[in-house]
């Protein structure tokens, strides 16, 4: 069942992928951490479910990376990484709009990713167009977003965005 949804899911972004009047861009939030608090590790829950992001998006064709630069962001991002030959572009979180105006400059067809915060994903999503999602649990770290932005700049469409669900809770 689990291949079966990653070839689904994989199968999905070769074709929002292949439409070059859009950019995708996928967001999650880094993997579980080791404390609650400060610029801390991942877990070995968080460690699995950085390598199943890799393993996830394999096929995505991730041309961009971007985190903020903590710890946890790092160790969340090196398996997709390595695995695709990107090397991830650190903004901090407090320059949200430095990092909004990077991921509207994504290619045609291009996918990017973003490993951010529980607090900042919301706003991500919301200055990129994609409107109100509900808020990220500060326990929440399986939740996947895809934004598919019209790159028209004369377009009126909004930024569409589909929630899914990985690794579990």
């Amino acid at each position: 069942m689990t291949r079966l949804f990653l070839f689904l899911l994989t199968s999905g972004f070769a074709l929002i992928a292949a439409d070059s009047r859009v950019h995708t861009i996928i967001m999650v939030r880094h993997g579980e951490k080791l404390n609650p608090t400060g610029d801390t590790v991942l877990n070995g829950k968080g460690q699995a479910r950085a390598l199943l992001l890799a393993e996830t998006l394999r096929d995505a064709k991730v041309s961009r990376i971007f985190y903020s630069p903590f710890i946890r962001m790092r160790q969340t991002g090196k398996p997709i990484s390595t695995a695709t030959g990107v090397k991830p572009v650190e903004i901090s979180a407090d320059e949200l709009d430095k990092l909004v105006t990077e991921l509207r400059r994504g290619a045609p067809g291009a996918t990017t990713l973003v490993i951010h915060h529980s607090n900042t994903i919301p706003e991500i999503v919301k200055k990129l167009g994609g409107g109100e999602i509900p808020p990220l649990a500060e326990t929440e770290y399986d939740r996947m977003l895809i934004l598919t932005l019209p790159l028209d700049a004369n377009s009126e469409r909004a930024a569409h965005v589909v929630t899914l669900h990985y690794g579990g809770k």
